[in-house]
Formats: C-alpha cells, sequence, structure tokens
C-alpha cells in the first residue's frame, strides 16, 4: 500500500546533504549539511570535500541582502550578489507523484524505507525525488 496523502515539508529545516556538481568531465562530490530558514530569507551549506585536495567549504546565503558569501577553508572568502530569490526547497512537493515502487536501501539488501514522490522538470532537465518514511508521512 502507498501513502495516500502528499507530504507537508516545513521550508525552515536542516539535513544532511550529498552535493553532486558536474561540468563537462570534472565532477564534485561533496557531503555536509544544509541550514535553510525560509522565513528569514537565508541559508548555510557546510560541505566537505574529501577528494583530489580536502576542502571543507561555507556558503551562507542571505536574500534580503542579496549577498552570498562562499568560504572555502580558510584561506579564501568570495563575496558576491545574489541574483535570484529564495524559493521554498519543497515547493515542487505540490506537483510530485506517488510512485508505484517504493524507496529502497542498500545495493543489496534493497530494504523497502518509504514512499518514493517525484517530480519531473523536463524544460530544466530536473528531476527531484523524496522518500516519505512508512511510519512518519509528515
Amino acid at each position: 500500500t502507498f501513502a495516500q496523502q502528499r507530504p507537508n515539508i516545513d521550508d525552515n529545516f536542516s539535513a544532511d546533504v550529498t552535493i553532486l556538481e558536474s561540468r563537462e568531465t570534472h565532477k564534485v562530490r561533496m557531503m555536509g549539511q544544509i541550514y535553510e530558514d525560509f522565513k528569514g530569507q537565508r541559508s548555510r551549506i557546510d560541505t566537505d570535500h574529501t577528494h583530489e585536495r580536502p576542502l571543507h567549504v561555507v556558503i551562507l546565503r542571505f536574500f534580503n541582502e542579496r549577498r552570498e558569501y562562499e568560504i572555502q577553508g580558510e584561506q579564501r572568502c568570495q563575496n558576491k550578489t545574489l541574483e535570484h530569490k529564495m524559493i521554498p526547497a519543497f515547493g515542487w512537493i505540490a506537483q510530485a507523484q506517488i510512485q508505484s515502487f517504493p524507496c529502497q536501501y542498500g545495493n543489496i539488501t534493497h530494504k523497502r524505507v518509504g514512499h518514493l514522490w517525484l517530480h519531473k522538470d523536463d524544460g530544466k532537465g530536473e528531476t527531484r525525488a523524496v522518500c516519505v518514511s512508512q511510519t512518519n508521512a509528515n
């Protein structure tokens, strides 16, 4: 049985995050945390790049002031103007569709962990997914 109720996720949240960045032949994977304060219009991404040259990266965004700061290690801080507004991180869920197959975890065990909701934005070439717990849907 699949959850009938669409998930309701607060846009003020923190979570573990994996960031995958791909540019031509160069790919980067960073692990860390994301903090979103939609009400206060600010966000923080705190990640570690552990391959090639280990590097700690913090990105601070202050949307009301239209400023972004990227701090790489202890040496470099880049300051730039934000050209876009903050959008709700989970606003796309309103258009997501529950899938007929569950979320699974583990390459070998394929343990069922929840219900999969997907949204494909073909105009942008993006697919977004959220796995909703079987025991706690909201």
